[in-house]
């Protein structure tokens, strides 16, 4: 079954996270990873462009983890949310004013949503994953993709496999909350 709606927009979200909890009885995992990332120089960023970002990127898993949280907390075995973050927020990069904001705003609304959900029930946490090149757009100029798969330590393009491992991790191991996990073969540490 698929649900669906505008993420950044209280009612559609909510309505999103009601309809699943309806169908479903209960909320066990909810994963946030709708995002929007394009390029624009910095000297061209508008306001419209800087609050769509925010509304995509930070308000929609604001919306989404506060509502399901609460949900989460009224069922005894608690529940897991999981925010994508970005690895590049440590270091960001050239023409992303308008994305690397919104999405540097995913550790601290991981660890305030962990702190708060866990004084309600004890048994929700809520982590991050901060990923990195694991799927770089197709139309990526070739001189950009060996760049960013020369920035990581590994040398290589992860894959969303990796991605899924880390949300599968994540959920099971019941004694990590408020975690930012960068999978991203290095290439934050990266020299």
């Amino acid at each position: 079954e698929v649900f669906g709606g505008d993420l950044s927009d209280e009612s559609q979200a909510h309505g999103l996270i009601n309809a699943v909890h309806a169908r479903f009885g209960r909320i066990d995992v909810l994963v946030n990873a709708a995002a929007i990332w394009s390029p624009k120089p910095l000297e061209e960023v508008t306001a419209a462009d800087v609050q769509q970002n925010f509304a995509v990127n930070t308000l929609s898993t604001f919306l989404c983890s506060q509502h399901a949280g609460l949900l989460m907390v009224q069922q005894p075995t608690g529940g897991v949310i999981i925010n994508l973050g970005d690895w590049a927020v440590a270091r960001p990069y050239l023409n992303y004013a308008a994305y690397f904001p919104s999405k540097g705003a995913i550790p601290t609304l991981t660890r305030d949503f962990a702190v708060e959900l866990a004084q309600r029930n004890p048994r929700i946490r809520v982590n991050a994953i901060l990923p990195g090149p694991v799927m770089l757009p197709v139309d990526l100029p070739a001189d950009e993709r060996a760049e960013a798969i020369a920035g990581t330590l590994v040398k290589r393009e992860g894959s969303p496999k990796h991605i899924a491992d880390a949300v599968i991790f994540l959920i099971e191991n019941d004694f990590v909350t408020g975690v930012c996990l960068p999978v991203d073969g290095g290439r934050t540490i990266a020299p």
